[in-house]
């Protein structure tokens, strides 16, 4: 694996808008055992969600999405289990930056290129392995979803998804698709459940019913 990076000089100045903006998230490596008590007592710390990324795939020869469940630092006011919400603040970051060492944070964090223009970059090559590394562990981590929420992972996302899809398709439809004026979280949640409704058609269905429903509401 790389060799994790720090410029605090960079990071000062910026400000850390990655921090703000989402937890960083961990590669298989971080973890020296998949047991699944010992995961537990790192997730019951207070630090980790388990978050799922998209992943398009083929299957038969046709484009789908498969749901790769992971594991990331976890962001303000966000919950163990957090498999899909719009983005918030690292809770480990700090006015001095982040409260881990270099040697604990997160490797997708501590991968980071530092740029002065804010694009910070990781290589696309890394996030592939990560998840890649992931969907090895998908049962310990379902079995973790099951013992936090009492449900599979599949209908805690579904849950999610609705959710969070409906808030930000309500403020799209009240602002009529003015993004200029829609906070950055909302506006990648419905830029994800736009790009994703044809593999998700139930749960976008239930997210613009509930949209209406909110704004009938209102």
């Amino acid at each position: 694996m790389e060799e994790k990076i720090e410029d605090k000089s960079i990071c000062a100045r910026c400000g850390g808008a990655c921090c703000k903006k989402s937890g960083c998230g961990y590669l298989v490596e971080d973890f020296s055992t998949f047991k699944l008590m010992d995961l537990k007592a790192k997730l019951d710390e207070g630090n980790i969600s388990i978050k799922t990324v998209l992943h398009s795939c083929f299957v038969n020869g046709r484009k789908s999405l498969e749901k790769i469940l992971i594991l990331k630092a976890r962001s303000v006011d966000k919950e163990i289990v957090d498999l899909f919400s719009a983005s918030s603040q690292c809770k480990l970051l700090t006015p001095n930056g982040c409260a881990y060492s270099l040697a604990e944070r997160p490797s997708l964090g501590a991968l980071l290129k530092p740029c002065l223009q804010g694009a910070c970059m990781i290589e696309d090559d890394l996030q592939i392995a990560a998840i890649e590394g992931w969907k090895r562990h998908q049962a310990v981590l379902e079995k973790l979803v099951k013992i936090y929420t009492g449900k599979n992972a599949d209908t805690v996302y579904s849950e999610q998804f609705v959710e969070a899809g409906s808030l930000a398709l309500a403020k799209s439809k009240l602002l009529r698709g003015d993004f200029s004026k829609m906070p950055l979280a909302d506006r990648e949640v419905y830029e994800t459940v736009m790009g994703v409704k044809e593999f998700l058609p139930y749960e976008f269905k239930e997210a613009n019913n509930l949209a209406d429903e909110i704004i009938s509401n209102m």
